[in-house]
């Protein structure tokens, strides 16, 4: 299996691609594009799980729910175009519902969890105390958005899918998860200025965490 780590955007998903088109398209199951799949796209599932509020092993159960599907039902995906929207809306639905599952039929809606962006630093350029205060000071920030503007934040630029992509898996159409966006911007530079900078050296596109 390849190392996926430190790929780029454009190379993240041309492997995506490539092994989807290759699993959807064979006509046997070609486990090694599937596991190549599992690999491309586990660590970020497993994160939006946790910024939505799931717990680990809710999450974990999730995603092997998920890729069940797909290995059974593999055929009628050919006719998927947005793999990456896909994927995640996927995701998110199943979420959903195992945590309704798990509170006893509790009518949780898609508001289900209070949106929480966990703070990721690169730990050998910091040292505790430093990554402790940056780590504060990130959620501070990120605590003066709605629930909304920090799922399409985190989407945007913790995850680094397009507009398009993001306009899919929050039900919202394109030029409004823009605004979304843009007003959560405004919103966090109003909230601190000085340190807004800072924001976008911890909220970095990358896709595993």
């Amino acid at each position: 299996m390849k190392n996926y780590k430190n790929l780029s955007k454009e190379e993240w998903r041309s492997a995506l691609v490539e092994n989807w088109l290759l699993f959807v398209n064979g006509r046997e199951p070609d486990n090694e594009a599937f596991a190549e799949l599992y690999s491309l796209c586990v660590d970020s599932l497993l994160s939006y799980g946790a910024s939505l509020g799931v717990n680990k092993d809710t999450s974990e159960d999730v995603v092997h729910d998920l890729f069940c599907y797909l290995y059974i039902r593999r055929r009628s995906l050919r006719n998927v175009h947005n793999i990456v929207s896909y994927l995640f809306i996927a995701f998110k639905n199943r979420a959903i519902n195992a945590v309704k599952r798990n509170s006893r039929g509790t009518d949780l809606g898609v508001g289900f969890a209070s949106f929480s962006t966990g703070v990721t630093v690169m730990d050998s350029l910091l040292d505790d105390e430093e990554r402790e205060t940056i780590r504060r000071t990130v959620e501070k920030l990120l605590g003066e958005l709605s629930s909304r503007q920090r799922e399409a934040v985190y989407l945007r630029y913790m995850l680094n899918l397009d507009y398009d992509e993001i306009s899919h898996v929050l039900k919202m159409n394109t030029d409004s998860v823009r605004k979304l966006v843009y007003r959560a911007l405004l919103r966090l530079r109003h909230a601190n200025t000085s340190k807004l900078p800072l924001l976008f050296f911890i909220i970095t596109p990358f896709y595993h965490l």
